[in-house]
């Protein structure tokens, strides 16, 4: 009698830890199922943010009356010198950037860089005429790019520039009153 009311304990007790078992089996991977799940969405919209964050300097930029009205408003020198503090600035706010440009389809490039000496970080600046940049995959893959997530600009993928330093390039395209091609501001980022 003792003996079958401890087998009867005992069958109960093992129902039981295997029922636990299967439950607690079943809770714990629902919620890894979840975890990943909102993980996957943390990423997505942390990688959205820092994209974002890449793409704001370069779509500012291409917002600036200088940019949009290069050759028909003000003077080319006056446009082309508030342009280049507009690129220096880009460059200030934007951690691992090497260079921000400006180019039209008429051949006009404005360019700047940093550079440290003797301790203090420089803006300089250039200007060229007659660069046809249009071929660039920079160029090229900028233009008629739709909002995605707010993002109008493109991103290349990893390149060597000219040091051979691997870098990769954010570039907008820039479209007249009209709503056609005139140019891209582009930001090169190590």
């Amino acid at each position: 009698m003792i003996f079958d009311f401890v087998f009867a304990i005992a069958v109960t007790v093992a129902i039981c830890a295997f029922l636990i078992l299967k439950n607690t089996n079943s809770i714990l991977m629902s919620n890894i199922r979840l975890t990943s799940s909102q993980t996957l969405q943390e990423t997505l919209k942390g990688f959205q943010i820092y994209l974002k964050t890449l793409s704001e300097p370069v779509d500012l930029l291409t917002r600036k009356q200088e940019v949009k009205h290069f050759e028909d408003e003000g003077t080319i020198e006056g446009n082309t010198a508030t342009i280049q503090d507009s690129l220096v600035a880009s460059l200030r706010v934007t951690d691992g950037s090497i260079r921000c440009y400006y180019t039209t389809k008429t051949g006009y490039c404005v360019n700047a860089y940093l550079t440290e000496e003797e301790g203090k970080v420089k803006g300089n600046k250039e200007f060229f005429e007659g660069q046809n940049d249009t071929k660039e995959d920079w160029y090229t893959g900028a233009m008629g790019l739709k909002s995605r997530q707010g993002i109008f600009a493109y991103f290349s993928e990893p390149y060597l520039d000219s040091t051979g330093k691997k870098i990769f390039t954010v570039a907008q395209e820039i479209k007249d009153s009209e709503g056609k091609n005139y140019g891209t501001v582009a930001l090169d980022i190590a």
